[in-house]
């Protein structure tokens, strides 16, 4: 008789050592960061609302570089959601008076600095590699998403017909790309200083 219990131990056995080790670290940070995320910090609005502040001043610095004579103002709006009664801010961007672009908290990249930070902890390197990633990576994650934001305004101000298109999916899959291009070249430089030691 099939029992699904023993059937998952004995491929759990059978897992490499290394790949049982990076499972159980992935579990754990999914667990630590959603329980941190639901009771304390998403409560708090932190740190949704200053992302998404950092995000729009940002979006509004590139704006103002390609538009010098318009009037690029910031305003913030808050909405309750008819299900849940929850709160939801979002800074909306005006371009002379007409809304380009609205930046809610669930355009702020959080998920992404989650997801990026929590491969690199989930695999066993020096502290000083995992800060150096992590600061770059975020860096990079950072102006990746303010890119995003702008080009979306762009689009917006030229009414571009395909903005749903790549906004929900083409500006996604490239934010995708760069994180996983971090993961490999943070993999990479693992492997050859292992290579190098083996030489040694």
């Amino acid at each position: 008789m099939f029992n699904p219990v023993t059937s998952i131990k004995k491929t759990w056995v059978e897992i490499p050592a290394e790949v049982q080790t990076f499972l159980k670290k992935v579990l754990a940070i999914f667990i630590v960061w959603k329980l941190l995320y639901t009771f304390i910090l998403f409560p708090l609005k932190t740190p949704d609302t200053q992302l998404r502040n950092a995000t729009s001043w940002g979006t509004i610095q590139l704006l103002k570089l390609k538009f010098p004579q318009s009037i690029i103002l910031k305003e913030n709006k808050v909405s309750t959601d008819k299900l849940t009664g929850e709160e939801t801010n979002s800074d909306i961007i005006l371009k002379d008076n007409r809304k380009i672009i609205g930046i809610a908290d669930a355009c702020n990249g959080l998920e992404l600095y989650v997801l990026y930070i929590a491969f690199l902890l989930c695999f066993s390197a020096k502290w000083t590699k995992i800060i150096t990633y992590v600061l770059v990576g975020s860096a990079v994650i950072y102006v990746g998403n303010i890119l995003r934001c702008y080009f979306i305004s762009l689009m917006n101000i030229d009414r571009f017909n395909l903005i749903e298109v790549a906004h929900h999916y083409v500006f996604k899959l490239v934010m995708y790309a760069v994180i996983f291009s971090l993961w490999v070249l943070f993999l990479k430089t693992k492997k050859q200083k292992l290579a190098v030691a083996e030489t040694k």
